[in-house]
């Protein structure tokens, strides 16, 4: 996992909230929001192109609640008419699996105990390692039970790392016989470029300075 960095909310998200408000209704996530494409395209600029569970540069985006919608609207105030479902801080971006079998957001559902990882945790990638083979490995309690309630394990994820990691391997090599380094040939092979970082970006990082 990459943490997240929330900033201000898109404007689509933020003056359907205030007009909900102004007309004494509760702004609900699961009503509709008009524009809800530019919110879900603001979440993909703010994670630089990356599902929030998995890494992969998402093709198409599903806004995800941090705090599950069925909580937050569990605690409802009768007197509230904007909650936790429609907070921007509360909302990522994931990529839309249609695979089976299914991982990531479409499994985890109204999982969150305090085991739950939140890629809004500055540490978040730090319980979470991979080699060079694409297999996802834990540091940590909570790493297992991310990986065991949204199967980050699971084998099309698996393969689909270990091809990102294969790829990059011809130019590492060229880097390492010029006399470069992998910190170095990271550097590059994971850069930003128009706003995006290429997939699996932590995964190549986590597994190629295993690289000999």
């Amino acid at each position: 996992m990459r943490p997240v960095v929330k900033g201000q909310p898109p404007p689509a998200l933020s003056e359907w909230v205030s007009e909900k408000k102004s007309m004494g209704e509760r702004a609900d996530f699961r009503v509709g929001i008009p524009n809800s494409s530019s919110i879900r395209q603001a979440a993909l600029k703010e994670q630089l192109g990356l599902c929030v569970y998995t890494g992969r540069a998402i093709t198409e985006c599903t806004l995800e609640h941090v705090k599950p919608y069925s909580i937050c609207r569990e605690q409802w105030r009768d007197d509230e008419l904007a909650g936790e479902d429609v907070n921007w801080s509360n909302l990522v971006g994931a990529h839309k699996t249609y695979e089976d079998p299914h991982y990531g957001e479409s499994v985890r559902k109204d999982w969150f105990d305090d085991r739950y990882i939140s890629p809004l945790e500055p540490t978040c990638g730090s319980h979470f390692t991979f080699d060079l083979n694409g297999c996802i490995g834990s540091t940590s309690d909570r790493g297992s039970a991310m990986v065991r309630n949204l199967r980050l394990d699971n084998s099309r994820l698996t393969e689909d790392r270990y091809a990102a990691i294969n790829a990059t391997l011809e130019g590492l090599i060229a880097e390492i016989d010029g006399g470069g380094s992998v910190a170095s040939f990271l550097e590059k092979a994971c850069a930003v470029v128009a706003d995006k970082l290429p997939s699996f970006s932590f995964v190549l990082e986590s597994a190629l300075p295993q690289f000999t």
